[in-house]
């Protein structure tokens, strides 16, 4: 069941890097990806303007995979598709206008904290047990915080379920073999234990009826020799 709980985070994982919209509306897409990369940045070049070059950097690492998967040809490398993400980045920062009137919200912004979770929880979900529940807070938090006049997507139910089936597996998979052994081997001495005691009921039984037989055989006799001695 781990493999099956890491086969379905890593599902979502790629839902993510694919860059699937969440929200839509008329054109307008709203991508959990994008929204979370487009607040980090601004917020943290505000907050710590010496790390700009490591987050974009950073940010731009999340954007190859798909760019990889676009490109065709001689530029299907990771060289080319990490120098594609430099205009892809530059759009997500400062030329999406719905995404800077998303994240310009007040907080608590439970669209961006939404793409946020769902960001981290699934980068790590496939190595980190536990991380589909921050998934399925970020899929809760987009639901809730769903931009007026938007829809959602069936990618946000399509996440949610994945998080949900990730989080059974988790739970199955706690239980040990030994311990399923040890319930198999506990219920086949119980078994064991009542056919014994079945078997000792028949036993008791069958003593009781030939003791029963055995003392009307007695007395039957007893009533034969007591008629004799009358005719006498």
């Amino acid at each position: 069941m781990r493999l099956v709980r890491q086969l379905l985070a890593t599902i979502g994982l790629a839902v993510l890097l694919y860059q699937q919209p969440f929200v839509a509306r008329k054109g307008k897409r709203v991508v959990p990806l994008q929204l979370a990369l487009h607040h980090g940045f601004h917020f943290a070049i505000d907050a710590a303007p010496g790390l700009e070059d490591s987050i974009n950097a950073t940010s731009r690492s999340l954007l190859v995979p798909l760019e990889y998967v676009r490109a065709s040809g001689k530029k299907k490398t990771l060289g080319m598709a990490y120098e594609q993400t430099k205009r892809t980045f530059g759009r997500i920062v400062d030329g999406d206008a719905t995404l800077q009137k998303i994240a310009a919200a007040p907080m608590p912004n439970l669209a961006v904290i939404g793409a946020y979770l769902l960001t981290l929880g699934s980068i790590v979900g496939p190595v980190c047990p536990g991380a589909e529940l921050i998934v399925g807070g970020g899929c809760g938090c987009i639901l809730l915080g769903c931009p007026a006049g938007m829809t959602l997507q069936p990618e946000l139910y399509f996440v949610a379920l994945l998080s949900g089936l990730a989080f059974l597996a988790r739970r199955a998979a706690r239980v040990p073999p030994a311990s399923m052994g040890e319930a198999k081997h506990s219920k086949g001495k119980r078994s064991k234990s009542r056919a014994r005691s079945r078997g000792n009921a028949h036993e008791h039984e069958h003593e009781r009826e030939h003791a029963h037989e055995h003392q009307h055989g007695h007395g039957h006799g007893h009533g034969h020799e007591h008629a004799h001695d009358h005719e006498h």
